[in-house]
């Protein structure tokens, strides 16, 4: 009976995977609808957290000509950094060791200083549970890696509330 579970854990996931688009942006819409709210020209400061030092210089390299980018490399980095430095934006890794990036995602949500500020999720994973847990935990928004620049910059121009 374990293998056959196994095969069909596994059919299932690969008929998941199928169905998935290969890439996907998502600007959820939660019911507290966050925006940055800025100057049409500054820089937004933006946190990038992934426990892979390749994905941070990667994601740093798209984004830095045009964003303030600072990194973390663990949760509780990410959380202490979210807090002292308010960045406007969090580009967050959804599986971190330890405490994952929903649960990061969670704790900002909860905190006074930080509920304001959109968490976009980023994971390799493109299952719908996926998703799903990221609307779940909070997160503004949702990105299947690796992600283009041009949309990413785009999702991130999405949350920003320009004065006139």
């Amino acid at each position: 009976a374990n293998l056959e579970t196994r095969l069909a854990q596994t059919q299932r996931s690969e008929e998941a995977q199928s169905v998935a688009p290969a890439f996907k942006v998502i600007h959820f819409d939660q019911p507290s609808a966050v925006q940055i709210e800025t100057t049409p020209d500054e820089r937004l400061s933006i946190l990038v957290v992934d426990d892979e030092p390749d994905v941070i210089t990667f994601t740093r390299d798209l984004l830095e000509d045009r964003y303030q980018v600072s990194s973390a490399q663990t949760s509780a980095l990410a959380i202490k950094e979210a807090i002292g430095c308010r960045p406007h934006l969090v580009l967050l890794d959804a599986w971190m060791p330890g405490i994952s990036g929903y649960d990061v995602c969670r704790t900002l949500k909860r905190n006074s200083h930080t509920r304001d500020m959109p968490v976009i999720i980023f994971t390799a994973a493109t299952q719908k549970i996926d998703e799903e847990r990221a609307r779940e935990s909070g997160a503004d928004g949702f990105v299947t890696k690796p992600f283009r620049r041009e949309q990413i910059i785009e999702l991130i121009e999405s949350f920003r509330e320009t004065q006139t």
